[in-house]
């Protein structure tokens, strides 16, 4: 069984270090995103998140760095 990612999904890392992808960002960015699809920054109530489009780092969620 694979643990990388088949797709490249966009990702965003918050304050904190967590990287999650749209899907699993929470209300609040998506919220953010759907307000402002555009922008690589968004500042929710939860933390600062900004869009990482450097290199191949999947969602923390989808694939958990314990698998493997």
């Amino acid at each position: 069984m694979s643990t990388q990612p088949t797709t490249k999904a966009r990702v965003w890392i918050d304050e904190g270090g967590l990287v999650a992808c749209d899907k699993h960002g929470g209300r609040y960015l998506a919220a953010a995103i759907a307000a402002h699809p555009r922008k690589r920054e968004h500042i929710t109530p939860r933390s600062h998140w900004i869009r990482y489009d450097e290199g191949d780092i999947p969602c923390e969620t989808c694939y958990p760095m314990h698998i493997g």
